[in-house]
């Protein structure tokens, strides 16, 4: 029979519980309270406690009528009233004094201020009609229009004379430029052609993407590659 051999125990293998698998006993608050540290007086509030019922009496439901003083008797106040508005009497009503107006009147015993008026406008009479200033037309003063004034020089400009037809030239908008290379050495001349067209061949030949190069094992670098997760109990190799 195969002897079993015994398993060696790795000690990292044991594993014991970690920081929160340990829960310390809180120190704020009265209960379960750390037994270590010093707890300090905590005080509550209690309930509202009830009114009792047996001794309640009304509250301050009286009314208290006016003119009631400390010692319970009553002293009459003095009281005013606003009595509603009478209505106008009708048949005997009389005008006001706006309706009046004594300085209309022409019988006036006083003395009264002096009064003006204004007339109406007084018709004219045709016959004594006379012109007026724009009526007159003054003479010119400017030019020798007026006998009795100095003049100053007048200068009058001729008409324009005809050109004689007989001898007449040329100008010089008439002749043209002329080409100062019919004695001179001519620079050469370029001239930029239309676009020419690409030569279209009659048999189409194939373009570079039509054809596939040859695969071929080419000696490659060398490369990292990945290898297995290791034991988390086997200790790490550091190379410096």
């Amino acid at each position: 029979m195969p002897e079993n051999k015994p398993v060696i125990k790795i000690m990292a293998m044991e594993k014991g519980p970690g920081p929160a698998a340990c829960i310390l006993p809180p120190t704020v608050g009265y209960q379960d309270h750390d037994f270590t540290k010093y707890r300090n007086p905590a005080y509550s509030l209690g309930i509202r406690t009830a009114l009792p019922k047996k001794f309640s009496g009304p509250g301050p439901i009286y009314s208290i009528e006016s003119g009631t003083t400390r010692s319970g008797s009553k002293k009459k106040l003095l009281g005013y009233t606003i009595a509603e508005r009478l209505p106008d009497l009708r048949p005997f009503a009389t005008p006001g004094p706006g309706t009046y107006s004594p300085e209309k009147s022409k019988i006036c015993k006083g003395l009264t201020p002096p009064a003006f008026s204004i007339g109406y406008r007084l018709s004219t009479s045709e016959k004594k009609s006379i012109p007026g200033p724009n009526a007159y037309d003054l003479p010119s003063t400017i030019g020798n229009k007026v006998p009795n004034k100095e003049s100053a020089v007048a200068y009058s400009i001729a008409p324009r004379i005809k050109d004689s037809t007989r001898f007449q030239g040329p100008g010089p908008a008439a002749y043209g430029l002329w080409d100062m290379y019919t004695s001179k050495k001519r620079p050469p001349r370029y001239t930029i052609g239309q676009r020419i067209k690409p030569p279209q061949s009659r048999f189409p030949t194939p373009g570079p993407n039509e054809y596939y190069p040859p695969t071929k094992d080419i000696k490659k670098t060398r490369g990292i590659s990945f290898g297995i997760k290791h034991s988390e109990y086997i200790t790490l190799l550091i190379v410096e």
